[in-house]
């Protein structure tokens, strides 16, 4: 088959490329229309083409002034372009499959969806049913999200929790997949050895934004007893997309600022293992989630996890089997747990051996390629055709 796979932004880059690439190994012809990688974005592409068709400009200005308060509006300007271009594009070539992976623009983006239902079977992955947690760059990413999906041939969700969020948002179940996030980090035969530290690492990993709940994490950290606290290093670890003075002020009127590490920035595909194995233990307090690929990221270090029970987090993390459930927004649970696993050695290998094996759980990259491809052949999909 020749699939085009469509990210304008690459929002889901790492997910995109492991897609893209099991495609490939399965013998399709695939392209991934996105925007130009950026510095520290993995270039290793799996066997598929990358095409920078989207927000030529928009990159360039925000390679000089990354700040530019006017970047969103030229994306949105050039975004209405680019989808021209890229309907007259797949309009002439021989394309079987077309997939999204985002709709930036729901408003603009549903008239062009339907369009190119008229040249092959397009499918959407729902990454968010909530999208952007409710919390849009601009008000324009907000409109037209239910008629997107409805624009879609069929659309995937990565668990029973966001196919029931979309069938309650009235979107009909036969046109639903549930096709599982797989892993994004390495799998080896034996997890990774515990770090020897005398500070153990508590590991927040990921792109900083105010639905991860970092606000939750200082304060869980800043209720441990002090004794144990000074045994124990908070790593903050990704690229703010919030203002995170807020929570460097909180940290210091806590008392634990000095216990806790701010690595704030993009993290390069280079450094992430070595940060993932300093970890003794990663948390993920989010207030809102649907799948995560940070988690899907850390499961094969055979860390003990500590997850709030939100979204699909309660389908792939069992209390007290594969890690530490607790309830979002409850920061005397999450100091409870992290107690835990600071004062338990035993426990936290345990937890952290069982997260390991649940990783071998997960269907791999082809399983979920196979799976992917028999959703764009279903005879359902060309009904409209």
């Amino acid at each position: 088959m020749h699939i085009a796979v469509i990210d304008p932004s690459l929002f889901s880059l790492p997910y995109d490329d492991h897609l893209c690439a099991a495609l490939s190994r399965a013998g399709h012809e695939v392209v991934l229309y996105g925007r130009a990688l950026r510095e520290g974005e993995s270039d290793a592409l799996g066997g598929y083409a990358l095409r920078p068709w989207f927000y030529r400009l928009a990159e360039a200005r925000r390679r000089r002034q990354p700040r530019c308060r006017a970047l969103p509006w030229i994306k949105a300007v050039e975004h209405k372009w680019d989808m021209w271009r890229l309907y007259r594009h797949l309009k002439r070539s021989d394309v079987d499959a077309i997939h999204f992976q985002w709709t930036p623009i729901p408003l603009v983006d549903r008239w062009w969806l339907k369009r190119m239902a008229k040249i092959a079977p397009v499918v959407l992955t729902v990454h968010d049913t909530n999208p952007l947690r409710g919390r849009p760059s601009s008000r324009l990413q907000m409109l037209g999200q239910r008629s997107v999906l409805r624009a879609a041939d069929h659309l995937v969700a990565h668990s029973q929790f966001s196919c029931s969020v979309l069938i309650e948002q009235g979107l009909p179940p036969g046109r639903i997949s549930v096709i599982p996030h797989g892993l994004l980090g390495p799998m080896s035969e034996a997890p990774p050895p515990m770090p020897d530290e005398s500070v153990k690492e508590i590991l927040c990993f990921g792109a900083v934004k105010p639905y991860k709940g970092v606000d939750l994490l200082v304060e869980g950290f800043s209720r441990l007893p002090k004794p144990l606290r000074s045994t124990a290093r908070l790593v903050i670890c990704g690229e703010p997309l919030m203002d995170v003075q807020p929570l460097r002020d909180r940290a210091e009127q806590l008392g634990v600022a000095e216990q806790i590490e701010w690595d704030l920035r993009f993290i390069p595909e280079d450094d992430v293992e070595a940060i993932c194995r300093r970890a003794y233990a990663r948390v993920f307090c989010y207030r809102d989630i649907d799948a995560s690929g940070a988690l899907m990221q850390a499961l094969p270090y055979g860390r003990p996890i500590v997850v709030t029970e939100v979204g699909a987090f309660g389908e792939i993390i069992r209390h007290e089997t594969d890690g530490l459930v607790i309830p979002p927004g409850d920061a005397d649970a999450l100091a409870a747990a992290l107690e835990r696993l600071l004062r338990d050695e035993n426990l936290a290998l345990q937890l952290g051996a069982a997260s390991f094996e649940r990783a071998r759980t997960i269907a791999t990259w082809d399983e979920i390629a196979s799976t992917t491809v028999q959703v764009y052949g279903q005879s359902t999909l060309m009904q409209r055709r």
